[in-house]
This record gives C-alpha cells, structure tokens and sequence, in this order.
C-alpha cells in the first residue's frame, strides 16, 4: 500500500507480512517489474548434472575451471556447466564429459554414473555481484539474489535476518 510492503498476492489468496523477502532466483525479474524496480541480472542456461556413486568422495563445494561439483547425500553428486546449447544430445554428451573429468581427477570415482541431466537457468546478477539489501522505494521489502546461492545462502541469510529482525544496516552486506 503505497511504498508500505504489507504482504503479497497469490495464486492461494493474500498472505499479509510484516516484511518481505524476494529470493526466487531467475523469478526475481518478473516479480520486481510490476514494481518498477529496476533489475539487472542474466539467467544463462546451465547442465545440471546428478551423479550416482557408492560414496561421498568430496565433501566441499568444488568449483574451478575444470568442474563444479557438490554432494547432495551420501551417494549422490551434484554438478553444474555452463551450455551453449539446450537439445538433449548436447546435454547429454556434457554430462559424459564431465564424468570423464570427475575420473580423471578424483580417485576411488569408477563406479560413479550419471543418473539423469537437465538444462536449468540460473540468476547471474550482470555485475557478478550479489544482490542484497532492502529496496528505498518500499518500506519492508527486501531482496536477496546471487549467482552463488547454493555456497551463500546460509551466510546470506543469517546477515539478511539480522537486517530485516533487528533493523540495522549490516556492513558486511553494504557494498551489494
């Protein structure tokens, strides 16, 4: 109401708040432009590819010029490329690419296989910096967007909470 945020509009109905926070990643456009906020972030197609295994053979997000990879469990690795093309062939032949890489720089990975690959977008804020603080022009909107939400998210959101709950400006979270 005005440049006070008071809830948000569903496809279930209003849902009233005290505050708002958008973090809906390659979403974060289309909800910022009925508000005229302006939002300057890419969203570049990119492999999604889950990996089957017997064991958890890393246990850090790894991410370098030659792959980034995650464990999700115990038996299942998560990895992301970067995609020119979106048909099924092309994913498919990223995928045993980056099989390939995992074996040729991992030790204990020959009984890993890939158990499925998809094309997915994700948010790259044009600056390559994240996105995070509260919106001026609306009182109790805030909004948190950044390519490495999966590695930040935790952080991200203790420094965001404190803004939001305690109503200060965090210095950590100034320069975004």
């Amino acid at each position: 109401r005005g440049s006070h945020v008071v809830g948000v509009h569903t496809t279930a109905g209003e849902v009233m708040a005290d505050a708002v926070v958008i973090a809906t990643g390659v979403g974060t456009s289309a909800l910022c432009q009925p508000l005229g906020i302006p939002f300057h972030v890419d969203a570049p197609p990119a492999a999604l590819i889950k990996f089957h295994c017997s064991h958890k053979f890393v246990n850090r997000i790894i991410s370098c010029p030659l792959m980034e990879i995650r464990a999700t469990s115990e038996n299942e690795i998560l990895a992301a490329e970067d995609v020119d093309e979106l048909d099924e062939e092309c994913l498919q032949g990223l995928a045993n690419k980056t099989l390939m890489k995992i074996k040729e720089y991992w030790n204990l990975t020959d009984e890993i296989k890939i158990a499925s690959v998809a094309a997915r977008k994700r948010v790259v804020p044009q600056d390559g910096l994240p996105i995070i603080g509260r919106v001026k022009r609306f009182n109790k909107l805030y909004l948190v967007v950044m390519h490495a939400g999966v590695t930040l998210a935790a952080l991200a959101g203790r420094l965001a909470t404190g803004e939001i709950l305690d109503e200060y400006d965090d210095s950590l979270l100034s320069p975004y």
